[in-house]
């Protein structure tokens, strides 16, 4: 391909003044750039075809009137189920087992799924993930009024829930994570 920077998009010919999505061979060589609105669609089309909602495409069904309506009312499902996890996990021990250790990562793994903890800046991340799917949430370490939400997500609607079920599921029981210095944020 033309290695001149591409001024319109390969899709539809709008200009590309606005940004671009580039897409790259696995050696690096560029293989299109396409509009936020091409990017968008293909986004859209994806999700249909899978149902697998993603952070970006999250964050495209957040637009007003947006055509993502199912998109955002999936995420807001999610976030209903993310608000009894807060209340059955967060609220019930976990954030103070989290302050009792000097660690700031923690893992556990039960049944297929891992549950992973980062505490940093007076935030805390907790990542659920099993070999289909994840997902992110995020708090504030140490504010009772705060609320957990969605930080990043990689799952259909069913798979985010069935993590969350899964997690809550585990705490019951009594497992708890334990310190990991394995569990970091992505380049720290």
């Amino acid at each position: 391909m033309n290695m001149e920077e591409p001024t319109n998009c390969n899709r539809c010919q709008a200009s590309l003044e606005r940004g671009c999505s580039q897409t790259f061979t696995l050696d690096g060589e560029l293989k299109e750039t396409i509009c936020h609105d091409c990017a968008r669609r293909e986004r859209l089309a994806e999700w249909q075809a899978t149902s697998t909602i993603t952070t970006r495409l999250m964050s495209d069904a957040a637009m007003p009137r947006s055509i993502l309506k199912p998109v955002y009312d999936a995420v807001n499902r999610i976030q209903e189920r993310v608000k009894l996890f807060d209340l059955q996990v967060w609220r019930s021990g976990l954030s103070q087992h989290l302050a009792q250790h000097k660690e700031r990562g923690e893992s556990l793994e039960y049944n297929g799924l891992k549950i992973l903890t980062f505490v940093m800046a007076g935030r805390v991340m907790i990542t659920l993930e099993d070999d289909r799917s994840s997902l992110t949430l995020i708090t504030a370490e140490d504010d009772p009024q705060s609320r957990m939400g969605i930080q990043g997500i990689d799952a259909r609607e069913h798979q985010a829930h069935d993590l969350l079920e899964r997690a809550m599921h585990a705490w019951r029981i009594g497992l708890r994570p334990q310190p990991d210095q394995e569990v970091r944020v992505l380049g720290m």
